[in-house]
Protein backbone atom coordinates (compact mmCIF):
# COMPACT_ATOMS: atom_id res chain seq x y z
CA UNK A 1 0.00 0.00 0.00
CA UNK A 2 1.67 3.54 -0.76
CA UNK A 3 2.95 5.34 2.24
CA UNK A 4 1.95 8.63 0.47
CA UNK A 5 -2.31 7.90 0.54
CA UNK A 6 -3.37 8.02 3.86
CA UNK A 7 -6.92 6.33 4.27
CA UNK A 8 -9.93 7.15 3.70
CA UNK A 9 -12.30 8.42 6.48
CA UNK A 10 -15.55 7.08 6.99
CA UNK A 11 -17.37 10.37 6.02
CA UNK A 12 -14.86 10.51 3.03
CA UNK A 13 -15.81 6.81 2.01
CA UNK A 14 -19.48 8.04 1.98
CA UNK A 15 -19.01 10.87 0.21
CA UNK A 16 -17.26 9.01 -2.45
CA UNK A 17 -20.00 6.74 -2.53
CA UNK A 18 -22.53 9.13 -3.47
CA UNK A 19 -20.64 11.02 -6.02
CA UNK A 20 -20.16 7.58 -7.58
CA UNK A 21 -23.82 7.39 -7.87
CA UNK A 22 -24.02 10.94 -9.63
CA UNK A 23 -21.27 9.86 -11.90
CA UNK A 24 -22.86 7.43 -12.70
CA UNK A 25 -26.49 8.91 -13.33
CA UNK A 26 -24.40 10.77 -15.56
CA UNK A 27 -22.81 7.89 -17.64
CA UNK A 28 -25.77 6.21 -18.16
CA UNK A 29 -27.35 8.89 -19.78
CA UNK A 30 -24.24 8.35 -22.51
CA UNK A 31 -24.86 4.78 -22.46
CA UNK A 32 -28.57 4.73 -23.19
CA UNK A 33 -27.66 6.56 -26.16
CA UNK A 34 -25.04 5.05 -27.06
CA UNK A 35 -25.71 1.52 -26.78
CA UNK A 36 -29.80 1.27 -26.90
CA UNK A 37 -31.89 1.32 -29.41
CA UNK A 38 -31.01 4.56 -30.71
CA UNK A 39 -27.80 3.36 -32.01
CA UNK A 40 -29.51 0.42 -33.40
CA UNK A 41 -31.76 2.71 -35.59
CA UNK A 42 -29.09 4.90 -36.20
CA UNK A 43 -27.36 2.22 -37.89
CA UNK A 44 -30.35 0.55 -39.84
CA UNK A 45 -30.84 4.18 -41.34
CA UNK A 46 -27.46 4.11 -42.64
CA UNK A 47 -28.34 0.66 -44.35
CA UNK A 48 -26.80 -1.61 -42.12
CA UNK A 49 -27.75 -5.70 -42.27
CA UNK A 50 -28.61 -8.02 -39.31
CA UNK A 51 -24.43 -8.69 -39.22
CA UNK A 52 -23.81 -5.04 -39.21
CA UNK A 53 -25.50 -4.86 -36.45
CA UNK A 54 -24.54 -7.59 -34.67
CA UNK A 55 -21.09 -5.88 -35.68
CA UNK A 56 -21.63 -2.73 -34.19
CA UNK A 57 -23.28 -4.25 -30.71
CA UNK A 58 -19.86 -6.37 -30.56
CA UNK A 59 -17.53 -3.47 -31.81
CA UNK A 60 -17.22 -1.83 -27.78
CA UNK A 61 -16.06 -5.32 -26.78
CA UNK A 62 -13.63 -5.54 -29.56
CA UNK A 63 -12.28 -2.28 -27.84
CA UNK A 64 -12.46 -3.39 -24.73
CA UNK A 65 -9.97 -6.65 -25.06
CA UNK A 66 -6.92 -3.59 -24.33
CA UNK A 67 -7.79 -4.21 -21.18
CA UNK A 68 -5.78 -7.55 -21.32
CA UNK A 69 -2.39 -4.80 -21.08
CA UNK A 70 -3.82 -2.09 -19.65
CA UNK A 71 -3.90 -2.79 -16.55
CA UNK A 72 0.30 -2.87 -16.70
CA UNK A 73 -0.69 0.70 -18.22
CA UNK A 74 -2.83 1.39 -14.70
CA UNK A 75 -0.08 -0.06 -12.63
CA UNK A 76 2.60 2.44 -13.61
CA UNK A 77 0.79 5.09 -13.26
CA UNK A 78 0.32 7.34 -9.70
CA UNK A 79 -3.28 8.59 -10.05
CA UNK A 80 -6.29 6.03 -10.89
CA UNK A 81 -7.91 9.23 -10.97
CA UNK A 82 -5.76 11.45 -13.60
CA UNK A 83 -5.68 7.86 -16.11
CA UNK A 84 -9.71 7.19 -15.50
CA UNK A 85 -10.88 10.89 -16.32
CA UNK A 86 -8.36 11.58 -19.53
CA UNK A 87 -9.49 8.05 -20.98
CA UNK A 88 -13.31 8.68 -20.59
CA UNK A 89 -12.73 11.98 -21.94
CA UNK A 90 -11.64 10.92 -25.41
CA UNK A 91 -13.93 8.00 -25.80
CA UNK A 92 -16.86 10.16 -25.21
CA UNK A 93 -15.47 12.72 -27.53
CA UNK A 94 -15.11 9.65 -30.19
CA UNK A 95 -19.07 9.87 -30.54
CA UNK A 96 -19.22 13.19 -32.25
CA UNK A 97 -17.06 11.85 -34.78
CA UNK A 98 -19.82 9.07 -34.75
CA UNK A 99 -22.89 11.48 -35.47
CA UNK A 100 -21.17 13.26 -38.11
CA UNK A 101 -21.24 9.69 -40.11
CA UNK A 102 -24.10 10.70 -41.71
CA UNK A 103 -22.72 13.59 -43.41
CA UNK A 104 -20.80 11.52 -45.46
CA UNK A 105 -21.92 10.25 -48.89
CA UNK A 106 -24.03 7.30 -48.99
CA UNK A 107 -21.39 5.59 -51.75
CA UNK A 108 -19.13 5.54 -48.61
CA UNK A 109 -19.12 2.60 -45.78
CA UNK A 110 -20.50 4.68 -43.53
CA UNK A 111 -22.36 1.99 -41.18
CA UNK A 112 -18.64 0.64 -40.97
CA UNK A 113 -16.87 3.23 -40.04
CA UNK A 114 -19.54 4.07 -37.10
CA UNK A 115 -18.59 0.34 -36.21
CA UNK A 116 -14.68 1.53 -36.25
CA UNK A 117 -15.07 4.62 -34.12
CA UNK A 118 -17.23 2.43 -31.80
CA UNK A 119 -14.15 -0.24 -31.73
CA UNK A 120 -12.25 3.29 -31.08
CA UNK A 121 -13.88 4.21 -28.59
CA UNK A 122 -14.29 1.09 -26.39
CA UNK A 123 -10.43 1.10 -26.63
CA UNK A 124 -10.07 4.12 -24.61
CA UNK A 125 -12.53 3.09 -22.43
CA UNK A 126 -10.67 0.25 -21.76
CA UNK A 127 -7.93 1.94 -20.81
CA UNK A 128 -9.13 3.01 -17.97
CA UNK A 129 -11.58 0.66 -17.04
CA UNK A 130 -9.23 -1.58 -14.73
CA UNK A 131 -8.78 1.40 -12.67
CA UNK A 132 -12.08 2.12 -12.27
CA UNK A 133 -12.90 -1.23 -11.58
CA UNK A 134 -9.84 -1.51 -8.69
CA UNK A 135 -10.80 1.78 -7.75
CA UNK A 136 -14.56 1.10 -6.94
CA UNK A 137 -13.62 -1.89 -4.84
CA UNK A 138 -11.38 0.29 -2.57
CA UNK A 139 -13.72 2.65 -1.82
CA UNK A 140 -16.79 0.61 -1.28
CA UNK A 141 -16.24 -1.73 2.08
CA UNK A 142 -17.21 -5.22 1.32
CA UNK A 143 -19.77 -5.42 3.79
CA UNK A 144 -21.44 -2.92 2.02
CA UNK A 145 -20.80 -3.69 -1.73
CA UNK A 146 -23.39 -6.37 -2.21
CA UNK A 147 -26.51 -3.03 -1.94
CA UNK A 148 -23.66 -0.11 -2.87
CA UNK A 149 -23.91 -1.91 -6.37
CA UNK A 150 -27.62 -2.60 -6.13
CA UNK A 151 -28.29 0.80 -5.87
CA UNK A 152 -25.75 1.77 -8.14
CA UNK A 153 -27.60 -0.06 -10.98
CA UNK A 154 -30.80 1.25 -10.06
CA UNK A 155 -29.82 4.92 -10.62
CA UNK A 156 -28.17 3.77 -13.68
CA UNK A 157 -31.39 1.97 -14.87
CA UNK A 158 -33.98 4.43 -14.16
CA UNK A 159 -31.42 7.45 -15.52
CA UNK A 160 -31.29 5.16 -18.71
CA UNK A 161 -35.27 4.50 -18.80
CA UNK A 162 -36.22 8.06 -19.09
CA UNK A 163 -33.57 8.89 -21.38
CA UNK A 164 -34.22 6.20 -23.19
CA UNK A 165 -38.23 7.02 -23.46
CA UNK A 166 -37.25 10.74 -23.86
CA UNK A 167 -35.06 10.31 -26.91
CA UNK A 168 -37.14 7.61 -28.70
CA UNK A 169 -39.95 10.51 -28.45
CA UNK A 170 -37.66 12.78 -29.73
CA UNK A 171 -36.76 10.81 -32.40
CA UNK A 172 -40.10 9.55 -33.63
CA UNK A 173 -40.81 13.18 -34.13
CA UNK A 174 -38.98 12.73 -37.58
CA UNK A 175 -38.74 10.71 -40.79
CA UNK A 176 -36.21 10.01 -42.96
CA UNK A 177 -33.03 12.28 -43.44
CA UNK A 178 -34.55 14.35 -40.63
CA UNK A 179 -34.75 11.74 -38.55
CA UNK A 180 -30.92 11.04 -38.85
CA UNK A 181 -30.47 14.87 -37.81
CA UNK A 182 -32.66 13.82 -35.00
CA UNK A 183 -30.19 10.98 -34.09
CA UNK A 184 -27.28 13.52 -34.25
CA UNK A 185 -28.54 15.81 -31.63
CA UNK A 186 -28.94 12.66 -29.42
CA UNK A 187 -25.15 11.95 -29.55
CA UNK A 188 -24.26 15.48 -28.80
CA UNK A 189 -25.94 15.16 -26.07
CA UNK A 190 -24.82 11.97 -24.87
CA UNK A 191 -21.16 13.23 -24.82
CA UNK A 192 -22.09 16.00 -22.98
CA UNK A 193 -23.64 14.00 -20.02
CA UNK A 194 -20.34 11.72 -20.70
CA UNK A 195 -17.89 15.46 -19.85
CA UNK A 196 -20.06 15.93 -17.12
CA UNK A 197 -19.83 12.66 -15.85
CA UNK A 198 -16.06 13.04 -16.29
CA UNK A 199 -15.84 16.07 -14.23
CA UNK A 200 -17.86 14.20 -11.26
CA UNK A 201 -15.42 11.68 -11.51
CA UNK A 202 -12.22 14.18 -10.65
CA UNK A 203 -13.75 14.99 -7.30
CA UNK A 204 -14.31 11.43 -5.91
CA UNK A 205 -11.86 10.46 -3.25
CA UNK A 206 -9.31 7.81 -4.30
CA UNK A 207 -7.94 5.66 -1.72
CA UNK A 208 -4.06 4.02 -1.47
CA UNK A 209 -3.31 1.29 -4.08
CA UNK A 210 -2.50 -1.70 -3.06
CA UNK A 211 0.82 -2.30 -5.21
CA UNK A 212 2.86 -5.18 -5.15
CA UNK A 213 6.90 -5.00 -4.95
CA UNK A 214 6.70 -7.62 -7.62
CA UNK A 215 7.58 -5.23 -11.51
CA UNK A 216 5.46 -4.68 -13.77
CA UNK A 217 5.64 -7.00 -16.88
CA UNK A 218 3.65 -9.00 -19.63
CA UNK A 219 4.14 -12.55 -17.20
CA UNK A 220 1.46 -10.85 -15.08
CA UNK A 221 -1.14 -11.59 -17.52
CA UNK A 222 -0.69 -15.46 -16.83
CA UNK A 223 -2.05 -14.90 -13.05
CA UNK A 224 -5.62 -14.52 -13.58
CA UNK A 225 -5.21 -17.63 -15.63
CA UNK A 226 -2.98 -19.71 -13.12
CA UNK A 227 -5.47 -18.75 -10.32
CA UNK A 228 -7.54 -21.91 -10.77
CA UNK A 229 -10.71 -19.75 -9.46
CA UNK A 230 -10.96 -17.08 -10.86
CA UNK A 231 -10.08 -18.79 -14.24
CA UNK A 232 -13.28 -21.08 -13.98
CA UNK A 233 -15.37 -18.22 -12.96
CA UNK A 234 -13.68 -16.10 -15.99
CA UNK A 235 -14.27 -18.69 -18.60
CA UNK A 236 -18.23 -19.11 -17.27
CA UNK A 237 -18.96 -16.13 -17.58
CA UNK A 238 -17.37 -15.91 -20.77
CA UNK A 239 -19.27 -18.86 -22.09
CA UNK A 240 -22.69 -17.64 -20.90
CA UNK A 241 -22.15 -13.91 -22.30
CA UNK A 242 -21.31 -15.65 -25.78
CA UNK A 243 -24.54 -17.51 -25.82
CA UNK A 244 -26.64 -14.02 -24.64
CA UNK A 245 -25.06 -11.57 -27.07
CA UNK A 246 -25.67 -14.47 -30.27
CA UNK A 247 -29.27 -12.80 -29.67
CA UNK A 248 -29.19 -10.06 -27.97
CA UNK A 249 -28.28 -7.38 -30.25
CA UNK A 250 -31.07 -8.64 -32.52
CA UNK A 251 -34.10 -8.20 -30.18
CA UNK A 252 -34.17 -4.41 -31.57
CA UNK A 253 -33.82 -5.17 -35.11
CA UNK A 254 -36.76 -7.83 -34.42
CA UNK A 255 -38.63 -5.09 -32.68
CA UNK A 256 -38.29 -2.97 -35.35
CA UNK A 257 -38.25 -4.57 -38.93
CA UNK A 258 -40.23 -7.45 -37.50
CA UNK A 259 -43.13 -6.82 -34.82
CA UNK A 260 -43.20 -3.22 -36.73
CA UNK A 261 -42.79 -1.16 -33.44
CA UNK A 262 -42.19 2.91 -33.48
CA UNK A 263 -39.09 3.96 -30.74
CA UNK A 264 -41.58 5.41 -28.08
CA UNK A 265 -43.34 1.98 -28.12
CA UNK A 266 -40.13 0.00 -27.75
CA UNK A 267 -38.95 2.65 -25.42
CA UNK A 268 -42.26 2.14 -23.24
CA UNK A 269 -41.52 -1.49 -23.06
CA UNK A 270 -38.34 -0.84 -21.89
CA UNK A 271 -39.50 0.53 -18.74
CA UNK A 272 -40.38 -3.17 -17.22
CA UNK A 273 -37.12 -3.91 -17.50
CA UNK A 274 -35.57 -0.91 -16.15
CA UNK A 275 -38.65 -1.06 -13.13
CA UNK A 276 -38.25 -4.29 -12.72
CA UNK A 277 -34.91 -3.97 -12.23
CA UNK A 278 -35.05 -0.94 -10.13
CA UNK A 279 -37.53 -3.20 -7.89
CA UNK A 280 -35.35 -6.13 -7.64
CA UNK A 281 -31.89 -4.76 -6.98
CA UNK A 282 -32.41 -4.23 -3.17
CA UNK A 283 -33.83 -7.55 -2.89
CA UNK A 284 -30.78 -9.28 -4.75
CA UNK A 285 -28.45 -6.68 -3.18
CA UNK A 286 -29.59 -8.01 0.24
CA UNK A 287 -29.78 -12.05 -0.36
CA UNK A 288 -25.77 -11.75 -2.00
CA UNK A 289 -24.63 -10.07 1.12
CA UNK A 290 -26.43 -12.50 3.61
CA UNK A 291 -26.00 -15.82 1.31
CA UNK A 292 -23.15 -15.11 -1.03
CA UNK A 293 -22.67 -14.33 -4.71
CA UNK A 294 -22.83 -17.38 -6.49
CA UNK A 295 -26.00 -18.89 -5.76
CA UNK A 296 -27.69 -15.55 -6.44
CA UNK A 297 -25.23 -16.14 -9.62
CA UNK A 298 -26.31 -19.51 -10.62
CA UNK A 299 -30.72 -18.64 -9.69
CA UNK A 300 -30.41 -15.80 -12.07
CA UNK A 301 -28.15 -17.29 -14.67
CA UNK A 302 -30.66 -20.04 -14.99
CA UNK A 303 -33.89 -17.65 -15.43
CA UNK A 304 -31.27 -15.62 -18.12
CA UNK A 305 -31.27 -18.54 -20.17
CA UNK A 306 -34.89 -18.60 -20.44
CA UNK A 307 -35.92 -15.13 -21.29
CA UNK A 308 -35.18 -15.49 -25.45
CA UNK A 309 -37.84 -17.91 -25.11
CA UNK A 310 -41.36 -15.81 -25.21
CA UNK A 311 -39.51 -14.00 -28.38
CA UNK A 312 -39.80 -17.45 -30.30
CA UNK A 313 -43.25 -17.17 -30.25
CA UNK A 314 -43.91 -13.36 -30.48
CA UNK A 315 -45.66 -12.12 -33.67
CA UNK A 316 -46.93 -8.84 -34.82
CA UNK A 317 -50.26 -9.93 -34.10
CA UNK A 318 -49.48 -11.66 -30.14
CA UNK A 319 -47.05 -9.48 -28.80
CA UNK A 320 -48.71 -6.77 -27.10
CA UNK A 321 -49.45 -10.07 -24.61
CA UNK A 322 -45.65 -11.41 -24.23
CA UNK A 323 -43.17 -8.83 -24.45
CA UNK A 324 -44.43 -6.83 -21.60
CA UNK A 325 -44.00 -10.73 -18.47
CA UNK A 326 -40.95 -11.40 -21.12
CA UNK A 327 -39.12 -7.51 -19.97
CA UNK A 328 -40.26 -8.03 -16.65
CA UNK A 329 -38.54 -11.37 -16.48
CA UNK A 330 -35.70 -10.56 -18.24
CA UNK A 331 -34.64 -7.14 -15.37
CA UNK A 332 -35.46 -9.58 -12.46
CA UNK A 333 -32.80 -11.61 -13.59
CA UNK A 334 -30.54 -9.46 -15.37
CA UNK A 335 -30.81 -7.26 -11.93
CA UNK A 336 -29.40 -10.32 -10.02
CA UNK A 337 -26.85 -11.55 -12.39
CA UNK A 338 -25.68 -8.47 -12.89
CA UNK A 339 -24.96 -7.73 -9.02
CA UNK A 340 -23.88 -10.87 -8.57
CA UNK A 341 -21.71 -11.68 -11.12
CA UNK A 342 -19.51 -8.04 -10.57
CA UNK A 343 -19.25 -9.01 -7.01
CA UNK A 344 -18.10 -12.20 -6.96
CA UNK A 345 -15.47 -11.39 -9.63
CA UNK A 346 -13.94 -8.47 -6.88
CA UNK A 347 -14.11 -10.86 -4.24
CA UNK A 348 -11.94 -13.75 -5.76
CA UNK A 349 -9.26 -11.38 -7.69
CA UNK A 350 -6.67 -11.44 -5.00
CA UNK A 351 -6.25 -7.61 -3.21
CA UNK A 352 -2.60 -7.61 -4.97
CA UNK A 353 -2.29 -6.65 -8.89
CA UNK A 354 -6.33 -6.57 -8.36
CA UNK A 355 -6.10 -4.30 -11.84
CA UNK A 356 -4.45 -7.40 -13.21
CA UNK A 357 -7.21 -9.44 -12.83
CA UNK A 358 -10.31 -6.99 -13.32
CA UNK A 359 -8.52 -6.08 -16.67
CA UNK A 360 -8.01 -10.15 -18.10
CA UNK A 361 -11.58 -10.26 -16.52
CA UNK A 362 -12.87 -7.59 -19.02
CA UNK A 363 -11.18 -8.30 -22.14
CA UNK A 364 -12.10 -11.80 -21.96
CA UNK A 365 -15.86 -10.81 -21.81
CA UNK A 366 -15.75 -8.64 -24.07
CA UNK A 367 -13.58 -10.97 -26.58
CA UNK A 368 -16.78 -13.54 -25.91
CA UNK A 369 -19.14 -10.75 -26.19
CA UNK A 370 -17.78 -9.75 -29.74
CA UNK A 371 -17.19 -12.54 -30.89
CA UNK A 372 -21.35 -13.66 -30.00
CA UNK A 373 -22.36 -10.66 -31.76
CA UNK A 374 -21.31 -11.33 -34.81
CA UNK A 375 -21.81 -15.14 -34.79
CA UNK A 376 -25.28 -14.20 -34.10
CA UNK A 377 -25.50 -11.56 -36.49
CA UNK A 378 -24.17 -13.58 -39.42
CA UNK A 379 -25.67 -16.77 -38.37
CA UNK A 380 -29.23 -14.77 -38.72
CA UNK A 381 -28.68 -13.50 -42.38
CA UNK A 382 -27.54 -16.98 -43.37
CA UNK A 383 -30.53 -18.56 -42.13
CA UNK A 384 -33.06 -15.41 -43.75
CA UNK A 385 -32.08 -16.86 -46.96
CA UNK A 386 -33.61 -20.16 -46.23
CA UNK A 387 -36.57 -19.83 -44.01
CA UNK A 388 -38.55 -18.20 -46.79
CA UNK A 389 -42.58 -19.05 -45.69
CA UNK A 390 -41.55 -21.27 -42.85
CA UNK A 391 -43.96 -21.77 -40.42
CA UNK A 392 -44.00 -23.89 -37.35
CA UNK A 393 -47.46 -24.67 -35.18
CA UNK A 394 -49.06 -22.47 -38.44
CA UNK A 395 -47.41 -18.86 -37.84
CA UNK A 396 -44.22 -18.09 -39.66
CA UNK A 397 -41.22 -18.47 -38.41
CA UNK A 398 -38.32 -16.18 -38.95
CA UNK A 399 -34.50 -16.23 -38.55
CA UNK A 400 -34.77 -13.88 -35.58
CA UNK A 401 -36.92 -16.68 -34.05
CA UNK A 402 -34.66 -19.29 -34.39
CA UNK A 403 -31.41 -16.87 -33.45
CA UNK A 404 -33.48 -16.45 -29.98
CA UNK A 405 -33.83 -20.12 -29.17
CA UNK A 406 -30.06 -20.97 -30.46
CA UNK A 407 -29.38 -18.56 -27.60
CA UNK A 408 -31.68 -19.84 -24.97
CA UNK A 409 -29.90 -23.40 -25.60
CA UNK A 410 -26.52 -22.14 -25.39
CA UNK A 411 -27.31 -20.36 -22.64
CA UNK A 412 -28.32 -23.29 -20.45
CA UNK A 413 -25.71 -25.74 -22.09
CA UNK A 414 -23.04 -23.12 -20.18
CA UNK A 415 -24.66 -23.22 -16.91
CA UNK A 416 -22.67 -26.43 -16.05
CA UNK A 417 -19.26 -24.28 -15.73
CA UNK A 418 -20.46 -22.73 -12.64
CA UNK A 419 -20.17 -26.26 -11.16
CA UNK A 420 -16.31 -25.43 -10.83
CA UNK A 421 -16.52 -21.78 -8.99
CA UNK A 422 -16.00 -21.58 -5.26
CA UNK A 423 -17.05 -18.79 -2.63
CA UNK A 424 -16.56 -18.77 0.86
CA UNK A 425 -18.75 -19.53 2.61
CA UNK A 426 -20.21 -21.75 0.52
CA UNK A 427 -23.78 -21.63 0.11
CA UNK A 428 -26.11 -23.78 -1.92
CA UNK A 429 -28.70 -21.81 -4.49
CA UNK A 430 -31.19 -24.46 -3.14
CA UNK A 431 -30.74 -22.98 0.12
CA UNK A 432 -31.78 -18.97 -0.77
CA UNK A 433 -34.80 -21.13 -3.49
CA UNK A 434 -36.12 -22.32 0.24
CA UNK A 435 -36.29 -18.99 1.45
CA UNK A 436 -38.50 -17.88 -1.64
CA UNK A 437 -40.67 -21.50 -1.29
CA UNK A 438 -41.59 -20.50 2.35
CA UNK A 439 -42.60 -17.19 1.54
CA UNK A 440 -39.32 -15.51 3.02
CA UNK A 441 -39.43 -13.05 0.09
CA UNK A 442 -41.95 -10.98 0.45
CA UNK A 443 -40.68 -11.02 4.15
CA UNK A 444 -37.32 -9.30 3.04
CA UNK A 445 -38.61 -6.94 0.50
CA UNK A 446 -41.56 -5.77 3.38
CA UNK A 447 -38.70 -5.22 5.91
CA UNK A 448 -36.23 -3.37 3.38
CA UNK A 449 -38.28 -1.28 2.37
CA UNK A 450 -39.79 -0.45 6.12
CA UNK A 451 -36.07 -0.12 7.01
CA UNK A 452 -35.35 2.59 4.28
CA UNK A 453 -39.12 4.68 4.09
CA UNK A 454 -39.31 4.65 8.09
CA UNK A 455 -38.08 7.56 9.77
CA UNK A 456 -39.50 5.86 13.25
CA UNK A 457 -35.87 4.38 14.68
CA UNK A 458 -37.16 2.07 16.97
CA UNK A 459 -39.21 0.56 13.76
CA UNK A 460 -35.87 0.74 12.02
CA UNK A 461 -34.27 -1.54 14.69
CA UNK A 462 -37.10 -4.09 14.18
CA UNK A 463 -36.58 -4.24 10.58
CA UNK A 464 -32.94 -4.75 10.64
CA UNK A 465 -33.33 -7.25 13.18
CA UNK A 466 -35.71 -9.30 11.00
CA UNK A 467 -33.32 -9.09 8.18
CA UNK A 468 -30.98 -10.22 10.45
CA UNK A 469 -32.33 -13.34 11.34
CA UNK A 470 -31.78 -16.89 9.16
CA UNK A 471 -35.43 -17.84 9.44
Amino acid sequence: MSDLQPALSRLEIYRGMAKWNFMSALSAIWVSIAFGVISTGYLLALGASNTLVGMLSGANSWGNTLQLVTPLLGGRVRSRKVLCASANTLAYAVWLLVAACALLPAAWPRAGLVIALVVLSGMMLSVGSPAANSWLADLVPQELRGRFVGRNQSIIAAVGMVIALGASWYVDLYAGAAQIRAFQVAYVGAVIAGLGAVVVMTRIPEPPVHRSAQPLSLALLKLPFEHENFRNLTLFLAARTSAMMLAAPLFWVFMLQYLKMDYKFIALNSMAVTLSTIASNPFWGYMADKFGYRPILRITTFGAALIPIPWFFMTPENYTYIITPAQIWSGVMGAGMVLSQYNLMLKIAPAEHKEVYIGVHNATLSFAMGVGAIIGGVLTDLMANHLAGATFLGRAVTAWHLIFLISALARLMGLGLLMRVREEPDIAARVVIGQVRRGNVLRTLFHLTRMKRTGDTEARVRATRALGSPG
